[in-house]
């Protein structure tokens, strides 16, 4: 796997060397590079978890414009995506009501 190529490079024997919050990004990083292919789930989770990270961002009064401005944009990226991603979704259950309305269903 390419994160031990990393570790051998870095002269680092195992995940033990590591700091606890270094251990956490290597957890996840192992689990993004296991996985074989990204579902829709996946994309789902990514896509909200950022939303969620650049909405704490904006709450942050120390943010200078240009980060204010970048996260500002990025949420509504990642707002808009999943959007796209879901709407198939809301499509079908908005025909599903109509059709259970027209039909007395």
């Amino acid at each position: 796997m390419i994160l031990d190529e990393i570790f051998e490079k870095l002269g680092i024997k195992g995940i033990d060397e590591l700091r606890p919050e270094e251990r956490k990004v290597y957890q996840r990083y192992s689990e993004i590079l296991a996985k074989s292919d990204t579902t829709i789930e996946d994309l789902k989770k990514f896509f909200a978890r950022e939303a969620e990270l650049a909405k704490e961002e904006l709450k942050k009064h120390e943010n200078s414009e240009k980060k204010d401005t970048y996260y500002k944009a990025y949420l509504t990226f990642t707002e808009n995506t999943l959007k796209f991603i879901f709407s198939p979704a809301k499509e079908r259950d908005a025909l599903r009501a109509q059709l259970k309305q027209q039909f007395n269903l």
